[in-house]
């Protein structure tokens, strides 16, 4: 009987760590990863780093001045091209960036919406599976 009574009462015990986890320090530690993930990924994308360097010339291509004025001309042209597609490509990844930012974000909502709920979904399932 002593048996059995330490464990009921580990199951129990067991059960109201898990519950306080669950609602305490998982809860932050979740919201604290989604925070960090969220960091990460925007330092990964160099949106940053891409948004000083807006109008810099693509890989750094440029074309040198020349003496005649034909060559100063065609070098113009060059590095006007090369610092458009330079803008083009950091433009197009930084609106990813931002888009790919929102979606995480309201995929974060949803996951700190749903977690509260998750173990009184797996109760519900279990009783709707025995019956």
């Amino acid at each position: 009987m002593v048996q059995m009574l330490k464990a009921w009462y580990n199951i129990l015990m067991l059960f109201m760590e898990s519950i306080a986890w669950w609602y305490g320090r998982g809860y932050s530690e979740l919201f604290g990863r989604i925070r960090l993930f969220m960091k990460h990924l925007w330092m990964k994308l160099s949106v940053p780093t891409l948004a000083k360097t807006l109008f810099e010339p693509w890989r750094r291509i440029t074309s040198e001045y020349g003496k005649s004025v034909q060559e100063k001309f065609r070098a113009l042209i060059d590095n006007t091209v090369s610092r458009f597609v330079g803008f083009l490509i950091r433009i197009t990844v930084i609106v990813s960036a931002f888009i790919i930012m929102a979606l995480l974000a309201v995929l974060a909502a949803i996951l700190l919406v749903l977690w509260p709920l998750a173990p009184a979904l797996i109760v519900i399932l279990i009783v709707w599976a025995i019956l």
